[in-house]
């Protein structure tokens, strides 16, 4: 392949890609090589040797650029992708160690612009929204884990005060630290909702469907069951005035992780784990009379779905498994709907993976035969006539 003259091209169509696996630019001067969308500063033409593979640049003693990451275009890697887990996994091992964004772009080694558009593409949310989540997460698990002070484990996760460790805590977990302490071997714990929660539209969601198998909401309760690493449960979650709490239902103690599994599991029934205060702020006609609605999300991937008379169960994972919950005092729905054999079929392999509790449930069927599951690309469905 005949390679152009050192920065013969045109510039424009380089920083489109448009020659990116053409030919590598080796920066001699730094001992650098580069992918020609590099959008560092471009070299003087005398510096700068062309090459037709990165096994040449290699040789010539030179190393991939740590802006542009050839290394990871040639490995047909997402150069982002790679750079977002990586500075992740730094954080996650030692939170404390990052102060602020700024901290963040230094160890990425990208702009304070680049950062912010990394962390929106792949987190969906600011770089200091994120790191708050990290130092969180960081000192959630050292509460349960371990017995230091509370301000020593906030201290440890990189807060710069207890009341700032204090007021994040409470606003991502909607518990105290301490409270939060206390969830290992608790049976019932206190969530406290944030200013104008709509508990309405959670109940209506959870109670959308009457005849559901592992889920099911009755006033201003929701019952919910699910599996744990210490074995099956049931969620009771009572709504009131500023708090719910939630209630497990057990055969035996439950671990502290199982307990903030289950923790996590009532944040996300509740749409408490997000913050919808900046959407609010920035769409604020469209909100306005949406005040306080949040989006309930499934607390697992797994949800069974009525579909045509037919219980199907959507799954991501093939090790999933159904089986039977011994319903608590109260259970409003009989033992037999609780993950009852037979009417989840338990398939060999994932199914219709799509986004759980879409699927229509009254008035609507498969195409797909009573004795085999439908296949992975067959998504259409008909109205039943009549």
């Amino acid at each position: 392949m005949k390679l152009p003259e050192p920065m013969s091209w045109d510039r424009a169509e380089a920083r489109k890609g448009r020659f990116d696996g053409k030919f590598i630019i080796g920066v001699l001067t730094t001992g650098i090589y580069c992918l020609p969308s590099c959008a560092a500063r471009p070299p003087k033409p005398q510096n700068v040797r062309l090459f037709t593979s990165e096994a040449n640049a290699k040789a010539a003693g030179l190393r991939a650029c740590k802006r542009c990451r050839p290394d990871l275009y040639y490995k047909g890697e997402d150069e982002n992708v790679a750079l977002f887990q990586g500075l992740a996994a730094r954080v996650a091992a030692a939170p404390e160690d990052f102060a602020d964004a700024g901290a963040l772009a230094r160890e990425a080694g990208v702009s304070l612009t680049k950062l912010g558009d990394l962390y929106r593409d792949h987190a969906h949310l600011a770089p200091v929204q994120w790191l708050r989540r990290m130092r969180v997460k960081r000192a959630a698990a050292e509460l349960l884990a371990g017995r230091d002070r509370i301000a020593e484990v906030g201290f440890g996760a990189g807060f710069e005060s207890e009341s700032v460790f204090h007021r994040q805590f409470l606003a991502q977990t909607r518990m105290t630290p301490g409270a939060y302490r206390a969830l290992d071997g608790a049976q019932v714990f206190l969530l406290q909702l944030p200013a104008g929660y709509r508990a309405k539209e959670i109940l209506g969601y959870h109670g959308r469907d009457p005849e559901g198998l592992s889920e099911k909401s009755e006033g201003n309760r929701i019952w919910k069951a699910l599996h744990t690493i210490d074995g099956p449960t049931v969620v009771e979650i009572s709504i009131e005035p500023g708090q719910a709490w939630v209630k497990v239902h057990a055969e035996k103690k439950l671990g502290r992780e199982a307990m903030a599994a289950l923790h996590a599991a009532s944040l996300r029934m509740l749409g408490l784990n997000l913050d919808v205060t900046q959407f609010e702020t920035r769409h604020a006609a469209f909100a306005a009379p949406r005040r306080g609605l949040r989006m309930p999300l499934l607390p697992t991937a797994f949800d069974p779905v009525r579909c045509g008379g037919k219980w199907y169960c959507w799954r991501a994972r093939r090790s999933a498994t159904c089986v039977p919950i011994p319903p608590p005092k109260g259970w409003p729905i009989s033992p037999s709907r609780i993950w009852p054999r037979g009417a989840i079929p338990a398939p060999r392999r994932a199914i219709w993976w799509m986004p759980p509790r879409r699927w229509p449930t009254a008035g609507w069927t498969s195409k797909a035969s009573a004795k085999a599951l439908p296949s992975p690309r067959k998504r259409r469905v008909t109205r039943r006539q009549g």
